[in-house]
């Protein structure tokens, strides 16, 4: 049974093509199967034989050699000669990875590019050749970390290590060192970013982050006795600083004391520590002046006016304007001065029976100070005096055809008046005077009898 080719296998055994002609070869095996002919089946083979003696030797040998095998053309020598190139294959595969385990990248390259030219589609020494080939690569780049790390180039060497590592994980290949020296370089970059930011923190006198950074540099170095030392410096400085904001508030709050405290903590520590001798100069001048000023309101309130008053000019003196209210402290003092002088003058005026002036001089101290209890009750009695001699300067003197009783109501109006009155006042003289004058009329009349035993006093 005559069996016609196909236009397209006839095509594929004409190509130039060795995978299409095997790609020909292979349809027309399959149609003279199918067809059970063994003239197609013998075209099959002479078009087998044709590629096996061809250029395409190597390749045509992998594609076409089972396919003579199985049909019988191969011969045992042959079939030999496949089995020893394909163990041959194997172990050049292998000695290839073991020149990549020993990272000679480039001897391996070109012993993966040697098993590709012989067949390019083998796929282990493709990837062999991948492996080999970015190890090459790495291993330039590790070595140029090496260099950058010499020179202190941290930030690049870190990449070019990182790249190198990424790399061997993608291909599964190890360049020896990459990994502790990428950890190495990392720890460094860490520590030196760790100092900068410790360098900023103590120029700007942020203790309290300085001790968080030599905390966590201590943790990426346990060994680093330098933090160590650095770190109980910046804890005495933090403490140092909190004493020091401390005492500014107390002295903006005027607080001498606890102020004074707080330089005697920070110069157990440090001497000169800021502006400390100053600020210490300032506390002990106002802690002086304080008390100078404590003095002189206890002057003032126990009216030591002369003591008050030299307080006064010795504060001026020494503290100036510090004080604004001295002033007024003073300007009390003096006024103080001014009211007790005037009441002992009215007291004078008073005892003279210099009424009008006394009561004149009481107002006027009255006026400054309202408050004033002495000047308040002085002011009281001199009107009772000045309204018990207005009774009195009515009373004429003694007649007998005079209404005793009138006479008698207006001198126990004035005994009641005067009642806590001097003896020795002009006013009670007097009223005893008028007394004396009447008694004898009263001793005639005896509903007037013991009438003086109501003594003013």
């Amino acid at each position: 049974m005559e069996v016609t080719i196909p236009k397209v296998i006839q095509e594929l055994l004409n190509s130039d093509q060795h995978s299409e002609r095997i790609a020909g070869v292979r349809g027309l095996g399959q149609l003279a199967t199918d067809n059970n002919n063994k003239e197609l089946a013998q075209l099959a083979i002479e078009e087998l034989r044709k590629l096996y003696n061809s250029e395409f030797s190597f390749e045509v040998k992998k594609y076409a050699g089972p396919i003579l095998v199985e049909v019988g053309i191969l011969s045992p020598e042959a079939q030999e000669q496949q089995i020893t190139e394909k163990k041959q294959l194997v172990d050049n595969i292998q000695k290839c990875n073991e020149l990549i385990e020993a990272e000679s990248w480039r001897e391996a390259v070109e012993c993966f590019q040697n098993i590709l030219r012989q067949d390019i589609s083998n796929e282990k020494a493709r990837l062999g050749f991948y492996r080999a080939w970015h190890g090459e690569e790495a291993a330039l780049d590790f070595q140029q970390a090496v260099i950058r790390l010499a020179r202190n180039q941290l930030d690049d060497a870190y990449e070019l290590l990182t790249r190198v590592v990424e790399q061997g994980q993608k291909y599964d290949f190890q360049i020896k060192g990459s990994q502790e020296t990428l950890q190495r370089v990392g720890l460094h970059r860490e520590l030196r970013d760790k100092r900068t930011e410790l360098q900023d923190a103590k120029h700007q006198e942020d203790w309290l982050k300085a001790m968080r950074v030599l905390r966590q540099i201590i943790k990426l170095e346990p060994k680093d006795q330098q933090a160590r030392t650095e770190l109980q410096e910046v804890t005495q400085e933090r403490k140092l600083q909190e004493l020091y904001q401390k005492l500014v508030q107390n002295i903006e709050d005027k607080e001498w004391i606890p102020a004074e405290e707080k330089i005697r903590q920070i110069e157990t520590t440090c001497l000169d520590y800021k502006d400390i001798p100053n600020l210490r100069k300032k506390v002990e001048n106002n802690m002086r002046w304080e008390a100078w000023y404590s003095d002189l309101k206890r002057d003032i309130q126990a009216g030591r006016w002369d003591d008050a008053i030299e307080t006064y000019y010795r504060i001026r003196e020494q503290a100036g304007s510090r004080y604004k209210n001295v002033y007024q402290l003073f300007e009390e003092a003096e006024r103080a001065k001014k009211i007790e002088a005037n009441y002992q003058q009215a007291v004078l005026e008073f005892e003279s029976d210099q009424l009008d002036t006394a009561s004149n001089l009481l107002q006027s101290i009255l006026d400054q100070d309202p408050d004033h209890e002495e000047a308040k009750r002085l002011k009281r009695q001199v009107q009772k005096v000045i309204d018990g001699k207005k009774i009195l300067s009515d009373i004429p003197d003694p007649l007998k055809d005079t209404d005793l009783t009138i006479v008698r109501d207006k001198l126990e109006s004035v005994r009641i008046l005067f009642k806590g009155l001097e003896e020795n006042h002009v006013a009670y003289k007097t009223y005893l005077t008028l007394c004396e004058k009447w008694q004898a009329l009263w001793d005639e009349d005896e509903e007037s009898t013991h009438i003086l035993t109501f003594s003013p006093s």
